[in-house]
């Protein structure tokens, strides 16, 4: 019995579709090397969600990143991949920019109105936490972290 084509078109759809379903659906694959930052928190539907490292004090207060990423604000959960870094030791920051200006806003007392957080948990007083209190060692393989905006 010789087979149809339209059998095989049809044996292949099952296979191809969902890994092509699969593919599309992957919240931000990540490769060997890449940073994949799930951030938690998030107030659901408004504004893009940044995440950035860093490598000192310095570099974070003068916007220096080694690494960004962003995406829109659509759950209250969002998963989003640096670009590989060389290993080292880096700190994360990430918050959820709800009036679309590319930075943390604040009050007139200079403490921030839109929803942040840092590597570790980390929490400043009067302003960002110290390097330190935010610093994770970037293996050479992927790496997994988690931030909660608050």
């Amino acid at each position: 019995m010789t087979r149809r084509p339209l059998d095989l078109r049809l044996r292949l759809s099952r296979v191809v579709c969902p890994v092509v379903v699969a593919l599309i659906l992957a919240p931000g694959t990540a490769s060997a090397g890449d940073v994949r930052v799930s951030v938690a928190g998030i107030r659901g539907g408004a504004g893009s969600i940044r995440v950035a490292a860093f490598r000192s004090d310095e570099a974070l207060a003068e916007g220096r990143f080694s690494a960004r990423a962003e995406a829109h604000a659509l759950e209250v959960e969002a998963i989003l991949v640096l670009g590989a870094l060389p290993p080292g030791e880096y700190g994360f920051v990430a918050f959820q920019d709800l009036d679309g200006d590319g930075v943390i806003s604040k009050n007139f007392f200079g403490v921030p109105t839109e929803p942040y957080g840092f590597s570790n948990g980390a929490r400043g007083r009067l302003g960002p936490p110290p390097f330190d209190a935010t610093r994770l060692l970037v293996p050479s393989e992927r790496l997994e972290i988690e931030i909660e905006l608050r």
